[in-house]
């Protein structure tokens, strides 16, 4: 009797911009990499992508082997899905790599050094430049929506309510739930916007169907 292997409850993709499934392959073997049950390569037009399934093991290197490839690939954007379990929310983040360096997301430039509590941005223009065709502008919005950058804003948000309870502050208001592009399928408040955003960059994932 088979055993059957339950479908993960996070996936960790590598998108890799420039590279195709053969070179991808001579990088995860360089780095020995085994797949998941659930990994595999896809290849588009415009890169490859690595899929993994699973919280541990090859899924969690996924993100790792972006910053290593990036050494090579120049950009490698790491992204990690996590969809509704239970009456917990799905939810999405990234970190994007260039020449093996973390450039996304970081500290917003007007935050101290020293201040605990700060605002995690994107890099929107070294996203742009990695994925040619897009527009800083969009990119802003669909970031905005990564769960790391929008709990940093959060937790900047009630620490500037306190420092400045005398004052009366108020933080920035957010822009309404939206569609982002027209032929976006979701909208922004959805965990699923990540896969509307994967299809902007050029890769659109979404439609085999194989994280949902």
């Amino acid at each position: 009797m088979e055993r059957t292997v339950k479908r993960p409850k996070q996936w960790e993709l590598g998108l890799f911009p420039g590279l195709s499934r053969a070179q991808l392959q001579k990088e995860l073997d360089s780095y020995q990499h085994q797949h998941s049950p659930w990994g595999q390569i896809l290849e588009y037009p415009v890169g490859a992508v690595l899929v993994e399934g699973g919280k541990t093991g090859a899924a969690k290197e996924v993100t790792p082997l972006c910053n290593l490839i990036s050494f090579r690939s120049v950009w490698a954007l790491s992204l990690s899905l996590s969809p509704p379990s239970g009456d917990k929310e799905g939810h999405w983040g990234h970190y994007f790599y260039h020449s093996g360096q973390w450039i996304s997301p970081h500290r917003h430039p007007d935050d101290p050094p020293k201040q605990n509590q700060f605002r995690s941005i994107p890099d929107t223009e070294a996203i742009a430049q990695a994925f040619p065709g897009t527009d800083p502008a969009l990119l802003e919005e669909y970031f905005r929506e990564d769960a790391n950058i929008r709990a940093s804003w959060a937790q900047w948000a009630g620490y500037m309510s306190r420092r400045h309870r005398q004052k009366n502050w108020q933080p920035p208001e957010q822009p309404p739930v939206h569609r982002i592009r027209p032929e976006d399928r979701c909208l922004s408040n959805d965990w699923r916007l990540v896969f509307d955003l994967a299809a902007y960059l050029g890769f659109p994932i979404e439609d085999l169907g194989i994280l949902l």
